[in-house]
């Protein structure tokens, strides 16, 4: 593969409410193209060579067959545990938390 500095990446992202995600994205200090956002979809810029596309997921459904992959709860691990320097055990080398 040859090196082209003028390539670009769009990467596909569905969305269950596309202005919440917005203004989650925008919260986090991400921008937005207009010139690619619609009721639809809209266009985050990562840098200036890569956006993720934002799109409501009947509209990413008209991108795919395959389904949409659908959590059941959303991982959530507490604070507290990210947090937590790893304890270490009796044995040389090993770390348990």
């Amino acid at each position: 593969m040859t090196n082209n500095p003028s390539r670009k990446i769009f990467i596909n992202i569905a969305v269950r409410q596309l202005k919440h995600s917005m203004e989650f994205f925008a919260k986090l200090g991400f921008n937005f193209n207009l010139k690619f956002t619609d009721e639809n979809a809209a266009c985050m810029i990562v840098n200036e060579d890569c956006s993720v596309m934002l799109l409501n997921e009947p509209f990413f459904r008209t991108f795919t067959k395959r389904e949409i992959w659908q959590y059941k709860q959303p991982y959530r691990k507490p604070i507290r545990h990210i947090l937590r320097k790893p304890r270490r055990s009796g044995r040389t080398g090993e770390q348990s938390d």
